[in-house]
């Protein structure tokens, strides 16, 4: 996986579910699920042994019902040792909730939120060299293995994205073959959080993936209802200076909105969201 920082890291399942927590008391939650998922004799009174806090206080913390100091704070960072950035995302959200509880918009919230688009919801980049021969059920394949129970088989996975089982065969093996997928004990995880396609190809491979949304988009308007499909265009005025503004405008839009959802809703529908900023009048071209 490549950061927004041009670095590679890779993250396990575990961080990643560490990452997506949206608050210091769920963040606690994870850990101490993942550590009984580990040890199925791990109990409260260990946990609360491991966090350095009273048995009878660590039910309250999960609860969401207990304040805490900076003191207090710093001695869990100590005693469980995380790594970054799961160390620095934690810490942004404890210090959030000893300094401004509950302000999503605060200063530190906003930081944790940086943290996690960077580190869990940065996109896998695709080469469109790599992607041009892609039908849109590889990428819906992609997003749909985040949702653990989503799919109960092979087949009900084929039926979800409308494609045989010998087809959804075939999309698993590209898929593992860049590494967007791995095998668990659990099953086939995707590391796909979204899919972005930007202008890093020819127009030849950028033009391949349009035409074929674009197919998908003319289907949609004929066979699905208003309340199931979304089309809107706008004409404006756009001065040069003001153009990558905007484009920086729309793609941190598209960030924010990916990074919202919630992988835990049932009946989860992937969409394909396009943008394009094209001139209607002359450019100058000094």
């Amino acid at each position: 996986m490549v950061g927004g920082n041009g670095s590679e890291y890779f993250l396990t399942e575990h961080e990643r579910d560490l990452l997506s927590s949206r608050d210091l008391y769920e963040f606690i939650g994870v850990e101490f699920r993942f550590r009984c998922l580990k040890n199925q004799k791990y109990s409260l009174r260990a946990y609360a042994r491991d966090l350095g806090v009273q048995a009878s206080r660590i039910s309250i913390i999960l609860r969401g019902q207990s304040s805490f100091s900076e003191v207090f704070i710093e001695r869990i960072i100590k005693r469980l040792q995380w790594q970054e950035p799961v160390l620095s995302y934690f810490r942004c959200l404890a210090l959030s909730a000893l300094q401004d509880p509950g302000n999503l918009h605060s200063e530190l919230m906003l930081e944790a939120r940086k943290i996690r688009i960077q580190y869990v919801y940065t996109p896998l980049h695709a080469d469109h060299r790599i992607v041009d021969q892609w039908e849109l059920s590889t990428f819906a394949l992609a997003l749909l293995l985040r949702f653990k129970g989503e799919m109960n088989s092979d087949a009900d996975l084929a039926q979800k994205l409308g494609i045989t089982e010998q087809k959804l065969a075939a999309i698993i093996a590209d898929l593992e073959a860049i590494g967007w997928l791995e095998k668990t004990s659990q099953g086939r995880v995707s590391k796909v959080r979204y899919v972005e396609l930007g202008d890093g190809g020819s127009a030849y491979h950028i033009r391949s993936i349009h035409r074929r949304s674009l197919h998908q988009a003319l289907w949609s308007l004929d066979n699905l209802p208003t309340e199931k499909r979304h089309f809107y265009s706008t004409f404006f005025t756009l001065s040069s200076t003001r153009y990558e503004s905007l484009v920086s405008l729309i793609r941190t839009f598209v960030l924010a909105a990916s990074e919202d959802q919630k992988t835990d809703e049932p009946d989860q529908v992937v969409y394909h969201l396009g943008s394009f900023l094209i001139p209607l009048t002359n450019i100058s071209k000094t």
